[in-house]
């Protein structure tokens, strides 16, 4: 919950800002914050489910 929290007020302060995602040191992302992230959830729009499952598998297994 505290990690949510401070994920919704750095994306709410930054909005508009690049985000870069990274694992272990290597670029998996990169986009343009369009919204705060309330809950800790990021949403990510302009690629297909299976990218988005292999970011996702990336970043729990990292």
């Amino acid at each position: 919950a505290r990690s949510a929290r401070i994920v919704g007020q750095i994306t709410t302060e930054r909005v508009g800002e690049t985000l870069a995602i990274e694992n272990e040191g290597r670029l998996v992302l990169k986009s343009v914050l369009r919204g705060p992230a309330h809950g800790g959830i990021l949403e990510i729009r302009g690629i297909d489910n299976a990218r988005a499952a292999e970011i996702a598998d990336g970043l729990c297994s990292g």
